[in-house]
C-alpha cells in the first residue's frame, strides 16, 4: 500500500488541553521524542531509483503514464502488459483518483509480468518525515522528525493558521500522551479495506480547518472507539481477494480492542 495510517491511543481531552498549555516539561518531552535516537539505522542514501516504467496520480487526479495521458478505464490493460518494474508517484493533495489506481493495481499486478512495483509520496512538506525501524528484539518504535518551531507552537497557543507541519508536530504530541497502537505495519489508506471506518473521514481533533496535504487527521473519542468495537464484531474480516487487505483488516480492529481497553480515544495520522 502506498499510504500509511499511523493510530494512536490518547486521552483526547488531554491532547486538546496540551495545546497551547504553555507547558516547558511537556515540551522538553517532545523534543526528546522527536530527536534521533543512536540506535536508529543511517538514513537512507539519496534517492536515484528509476524504474523500468512510471505511472503518475496528479494532485488534479490526472493519471500519467510514461508523461503522457491515460484513463482509468485504460490501466488495467496497459499494466497487464507491462514487464520489469513500475514506480508510481501520488501527488498531494489526495483525491479519489488515487484510491481507483491503487484498487486496479491490486487486482492487475499479478497479471502482469512485473517483478517490482515502488510506491512514491509527493508532498508539500518534503522536509518532514515519519520512519520507523527495528529493534533487536523486532519490535517497531516511531522515530520522528517534526518541525521543531512546529513544537514550539504547538504548546505555546492553539494554531490560528493550521499547516501540514503542525499535523506532524500533533502526532508527537499524540505519541507522548498516549501510546502507538499495534499496527504491524499492515495498514495503508483506511477506504480499501472496505470496513468504513469512520476514522477515513478527515476530522480535526482540535475542530480547526486544515490545508488539503499530509497528514490527514481523524479522531475518535472513547466513547465513539466503544461503538467501533462494537460495529466491527458484527463484520466477516476475512477478504480472500487480497491478503494484504485481510491482514489490515485484522489489524484495524485489533487496535480499536486495544484503545477501548485502555479507555482511550485513537487520532489517526494519514500520508
Amino acid at each position: 500500500m502506498s499510504y500509511s495510517t499511523f493510530l494512536y491511543a490518547v486521552d483526547i481531552d488531554k491532547l486538546r488541553a496540551a495545546v497551547g498549555s504553555k507547558d516547558p516539561e511537556l515540551l522538553e518531552r517532545l523534543r526528546e521524542a522527536n530527536s534521533p535516537s543512536d540506535e536508529e539505522d543511517p538514513p537512507p542514501p539519496p534517492y536515484d531509483y528509476v524504474a523500468d516504467w512510471q505511472l503518475r496520480v496528479t494532485g488534479e487526479g490526472e493519471i500519467l503514464f510514461g508523461g503522457k495521458a491515460t484513463t482509468i478505464e485504460k490501466l488495467p490493460q496497459l499494466i497487464k502488459s507491462l514487464t520489469g518494474s513500475l514506480e508510481l508517484f501520488f501527488e498531494t493533495p489526495s483525491n479519489d483518483q488515487h484510491t481507483a489506481v491503487m484498487i486496479v493495481g491490486n487486482e492487475c499486478y499479478s497479471q502482469s509480468g512485473l517483478r517490482e512495483v515502488i510506491y512514491r509520496l509527493e508532498t508539500m512538506a518534503p522536509d518532514v518525515l515519519w520512519s520507523r525501524s527495528s529493534s533487536e528484539d523486532g519490535s517497531d518504535r516511531a522515530s520522528f522528525s517534526a518541525d521543531d518551531k512546529a513544537l514550539d507552537s504547538l504548546i505555546a497557543s492553539v494554531p490560528k493558521n493550521w499547516k501540514s507541519r503542525h499535523g506532524y508536530a500533533l502526532e508527537v504530541l499524540s505519541f507522548v500522551l498516549g501510546e502507538r497502537l499495534p499496527d504491524e505495519d499492515e495498514i495503508g489508506d483506511l477506504e480499501l479495506l472496505q470496513l468504513h471506518s469512520p476514522l477515513a473521514t478527515i476530522r480535526h481533533p482540535l475542530a480547526l480547518k486544515a490545508p488539503d496535504d499530509f497528514p490527514y487527521l481523524s479522531f475518535l473519542t472513547a466513547e465513539e472507539v466503544v461503538a467501533e468495537v462494537q460495529r466491527l464484531a458484527g463484520i466477516e474480516l476475512s477478504f480472500p481477494a487480497d491478503p494484504d487487505i485481510e491482514n489490515a483488516r485484522h489489524a484495524y480492529a485489533n487496535c480499536m480492542k486495544v484503545a477501548a481497553d485502555s479507555q482511550r480515544g485513537v487520532v489517526s495520522f494519514y500520508y
